[in-house]
């Protein structure tokens, strides 16, 4: 363990103000560690998009609330597999792996320690082992459920017990990244110490991370929208999402969380308000909502990082 935690979390009135607070404080530091896999990123979402554009026809182009947009390509393989491929962006996958080195920062100043981007990187690399092994364990979990869910023509009532066990887990599992990064420990064994850290909490770690999906959705709704309108005035490919967003649809922004299913043979679709591009659109319009959508993901992200480590510090120190 890098060393042990002051007994003084209890001077923080209140979580809100000491997550604000710290970020406050530590916005240049925490976006400096952020800088590589941000730029890193960005550059590959662009060469990604723009190959869409150069050589890749019969492509779908859709723009929502939720993500910005996507672009989708079906195609049918020699052995007659309908494949269909959909691209986004990167950032969400790249920001992920970076809250082990901002958990650490976060812990190191919040202890008085004088610390640079380069000093967390260092350490953080030391690590890199037990990083890429709780992904890769995260991955399996992942694509098992979603390869069973859609191979296996499951009741309702099965999938919404899965979608349970799931968020469950998600929320005992949560601290993980501090315990790689700050104890030193293997990938299972971080694992299983959050969820010993979570245990006698589930409830209260689960309202907390709620309310944060919520915010953070609303927000990213919002601003996406704002975008999504003001693009809608220069280019007519976005004239039906400005359509819907002019609609009762607006109102789906503030459920935060996108949710999608079938229904008895129907799709039912809230939280989110989406849209077809009716021909390709401008390459800049698309690189408008990629230079938003990193943006808002990479101020949102060290939210998490320091949440997750101030309830990491408020159970070690019980």
């Amino acid at each position: 363990m890098i060393g042990a935690t002051d007994n003084t979390f209890a001077q923080h009135r209140g979580l809100i103000p000491a997550v604000s607070r710290c970020y406050r404080n530590n916005f240049g530091l925490l976006w400096r560690i952020m800088l590589p896999p941000i730029i890193f990123s960005f550059l590959l979402d662009t060469v990604i998009l723009y190959s869409f554009y150069l050589n890749i026809a019969n492509t779908s182009w859709f723009v929502s609330t939720s993500d910005g947009f996507s672009v989708t390509r079906s195609f049918q393989t020699g052995t007659g597999l309908y494949i269909t491929f959909t691209f986004s962006s990167f950032i969400a996958i790249f920001l992920w792996h970076t809250m082990c080195p901002l958990a650490l920062a976060v812990f190191q100043t919040y202890r008085g320690v004088n610390v640079t981007d380069r000093d967390v990187w260092r350490h953080t690399l030391g690590r890199i082992r037990s990083i890429l092994g709780a992904s890769l364990i995260l991955m399996v979990w992942v694509l098992s459920g979603l390869v069973f869910l859609l191979s296996v023509r499951l009741a309702i009532v099965i999938v919404a017990l899965m979608i349970c066990i799931t968020v469950y887990f998600a929320v005992r599992w949560s601290l993980y990244n501090q315990c790689i990064i700050i104890e030193g420990l293997s990938a299972v064994a971080a694992f299983r110490r959050s969820g010993e850290l979570v245990m006698r909490r589930w409830w209260s770690f689960f309202g907390k991370y709620l309310i944060l999906l919520w915010v953070s959705g609303v927000l990213i709704s919002v601003l996406f929208a704002i975008t999504l309108l003001l693009l809608s005035i220069a280019e007519p490919e976005f004239v039906l999402i400005r359509e819907a967003l002019l609609s009762g649809q607006f109102f789906d922004l503030f459920w935060g969380i996108d949710v999608q299913f079938t229904f008895y043979g129907e799709k039912i679709v809230f939280g989110n308000v989406a849209a077809p591009l009716a021909s390709i659109p401008s390459f800049w319009t698309i690189s408008v909502i990629l230079v938003i959508k990193t943006l808002l993901y990479a101020a949102l992200a060290p939210v998490w990082a320091i949440l997750t480590t101030y309830l990491y510090l408020e159970r070690t120190n019980e």
